[in-house]
């Protein structure tokens, strides 16, 4: 993701995932880190466990999207990245989107092996 794009996007979705600091317990991880994390997961279409370790660790930042969906923080993210598009759609570069689906070929019937 364009690092511009991606700073856009924080300033308009960080007031979201703002959290409070405590001396307890062990340090917060970064929500930032976290949302482009999950991001990252499910622009590529990846497993979490293939998430680069750069984001943190698949099963905090796993636990937080869970938490953050349940809450519903993401679809308000999610809502506020697509608002954000409408207004400056202009300013940003063309955005595509593909929808695929993979499935396993059959055997080839020259092959004379079953489907």
């Amino acid at each position: 993701m364009n690092r511009n794009l991606t700073e856009k996007i924080w300033n308009v979705v960080a007031s979201i995932f703002q959290t409070v600091k405590s001396n307890r317990g062990r340090p917060q991880h970064s929500p930032k880190k976290a949302f482009f994390g999950i991001l990252f997961v499910l622009e590529n279409g990846i497993k979490w466990r293939c998430l680069p370790r750069y984001y943190g660790a698949k099963s905090t930042v796993h636990g937080k999207y869970m938490r953050w969906l349940k809450n519903g923080m993401i679809q308000k993210a999610f809502e506020m990245i697509r608002n954000l598009y409408l207004a400056n759609s202009s300013s940003f570069d063309n955005w595509y989107a593909t929808d695929t689906s993979s499935c396993k070929a059959p055997y080839a019937i020259f092959l004379e092996k079953p489907y």
